[in-house]
C-alpha cells in the first residue's frame, strides 16, 4: 500500500485498557477507528496508539519506551513522594504517567511533521505534552460537557499549542468559542450499529427472559437510568420523583454503572435512605459487560439520562444506546441531550429540571398510545445521524481540512 499520510489516534487515559471493558470510551473509539481504517484504500493510514495489546483492533501500534526510561520510571515510581506526582502530573496514577511520556516519546521521535495525531481525552493530558507539539498537527478531540469548564487561562494555552485544531462531540459544547477559528468543528458521536444487531433481532426473547431472571412483572413498568454514581447524574431527581408520587402501575428501577469505583459514598448513601423509607425497588447492577447492559436496556420500558443541566452533557453514548436498541427515552436539557432528542417525536425532553416537571413527562410517556411509534422514530434518527459511518465521514472531513489548511 502507498501510504502517502498518517493518521494516530490515541487516548489521554492508559490506567485500563479502554478497548476491552466495554465502557463508552471504548465503544466510541472502536466505533471512530473501525471506520476510519477503511479509508486506508485512499492511501491514508489510521493507527490506534496504546500501551495495550488489542484483540478488537489490528492496526495498533504499542508505544515502548526504550529501557532506561522505563528503568527511570521504575525508580520514580518508588522515590517520587504523592504530592510531587500530583502537582507535576495532576495524579499520582503511575500508568497515567507512563502514558505521558509514551506519549512524549513518541511525539518527539516516531511521527514526523507531516502526520496528524488525534488525541481523545483529558485536556489536562495535552497541556502536559504541549512542549511536544512544536511542528506537529495535533488535534483535541474534546469530550464531555462545554468548553467552559476548562479554566479560561488553560483553555487559551491549549487552543494556541494546537493552533485551534479542535473537535468536540456535542454543538452546545463549542459555542462559546465556534467562532474563534475555522479549525474549531463538533462531530457527533456515533456508534456502530453492528453491536445491536443481536439483540434486535432477538428482542422480544431477550426482553422476556430478562424480566423473567430479574421477577419483573409483565405488568411493571421497568425504568432505566446510568452513570457515574454521583449528584449531577439526576439519580436524586428520578427517586425522589417516584417518592413523592403514586403512579398508576409498579415502577422498578435498574440502575446501571459503577458503584465500587467512580462513586460519591455520601449521595449513594442519601439515596437509599431515601428507597428505604419509600419502600421503592430500586435495584444497583453495578458495571455491566456490553451484552449484559444491552439485556438490561432491552428489558425496560422507558430508558432516563437526568444529568443536571449544570453538568452540560457531551452526546451520551447511553442515550444512544437506548435509542439503537428501541428503548423510549426522558432526558434532561443537558448539553447536548436536545441534539440527540427532539421531543415529543423521538423521545421527551425537559423543559425544567424539577420532580413536577419529570413527573408530567413520565406520565406524558406512559399514556403515549403512540409510545411504540416514538421508540421507532428513536431508532430511525440515531441510525441516521449518530451511526459510526455519519462520524467517520464527518472526521475524513475534518482531517481533509487540516491537512489542506496546515
Amino acid at each position: 500500500m502507498n501510504v502517502n499520510r498518517r493518521v494516530f489516534i490515541t487516548y489521554s487515559h492508559a490506567t485500563t485498557n479502554l478497548l476491552s471493558n466495554g465502557n463508552s470510551i471504548a465503544k466510541l473509539l472502536e466505533s471512530q477507528f473501525n471506520g476510519l481504517k477503511l479509508f486506508t484504500k485512499n492511501n491514508i493510514l489510521f493507527q490506534l496508539i496504546t500501551p495495550f495489546n488489542n484483540a478488537k483492533i489490528n492496526e495498533y501500534k504499542i508505544i515502548r519506551l526504550p529501557y532506561l526510561f522505563q528503568l527511570g520510571l521504575q525508580v520514580s515510581k518508588v522515590i517520587l513522594p504523592y504530592k510531587l506526582k500530583k502537582n507535576i502530573f495532576g495524579t499520582s496514577d503511575f500508568e497515567y504517567i507512563c502514558h505521558i511520556f509514551r506519549t512524549a516519546y513518541f511525539l518527539k521521535y516516531i511521527v514526523n511533521s507531516n502526520d496528524i495525531i488525534i488525541i481523545h481525552g483529558s485536556y489536562r493530558f495535552l497541556l502536559l505534552l504541549k512542549y511536544f507539539f512544536k511542528n506537529r498537527k495535533i488535534i483535541y478531540y474534546h469530550h464531555g460537557g462545554t468548553l467552559d469548564r476548562i479554566p479560561k487561562n488553560d483553555l487559551k494555552v491549549l487552543l494556541k499549542s494546537i493552533c485551534y485544531r479542535l473537535i468536540s462531540v456535542s454543538k452546545a459544547a463549542i459555542i462559546p468559542i465556534r467562532n474563534m477559528h475555522k479549525n474549531i468543528d463538533y462531530i457527533h458521536n456515533g456508534l456502530d450499529q453492528k453491536y445491536f444487531q443481536m439483540h434486535l433481532k432477538n428482542y422480544s426473547k431477550i426482553k422476556s427472559q430478562v424480566r423473567k431472571r430479574l421477577k419483573i412483572d409483565e405488568n411493571a413498568f421497568c425504568f432505566i437510568i446510568g452513570g457515574s454514581m454521583r449528584k449531577e447524574k439526576g439519580y436524586a431527581l428520578l427517586i425522589d420523583c417516584l417518592a413523592k408520587n403514586n403512579f398508576e402501575r409498579k415502577i422498578i428501577v435498574l440502575v446501571v454503572g459503577d458503584i465500587e469505583n467512580n462513586k460519591d459514598d455520601e449521595f449513594f448513601e442519601y439515596l437509599n435512605i431515601i428507597i428505604n423509607k419509600n419502600n421503592l425497588d430500586v435495584r444497583f447492577l453495578g458495571h455491566l459487560k456490553q451484552n449484559e447492559l444491552y439485556n438490561i436496556i432491552v428489558a425496560g420500558d422507558i430508558g432516563f439520562q437526568l444529568s443536571s443541566p449544570k453538568l452540560s452533557e457531551g452526546i451520551s453514548i447511553f442515550i444512544l444506546e437506548m435509542m439503537f436498541l428501541r428503548l423510549p427515552v426522558i432526558v434532561s436539557d443537558s448539553g447536548g441531550n436536545k441534539e440527540i432528542v427532539t421531543d415529543g417525536h423521538s423521545g421527551i425532553t425537559l423543559s425544567n429540571y424539577n420532580i413536577e416537571d419529570l413527573k408530567k413527562a413520565i406520565i406524558r410517556m406512559i399514556s403515549f398510545d403512540n409510545m411504540e411509534q416514538i421508540s421507532l422514530n428513536a431508532f430511525d434518527h440515531v441510525n441516521k445521524n449518530f451511526s459510526s459511518q455519519t462520524m467517520t465521514k464527518k472526521m475524513i472531513q475534518y482531517v481533509k481540512h487540516i491537512d489542506n489548511n496546515a
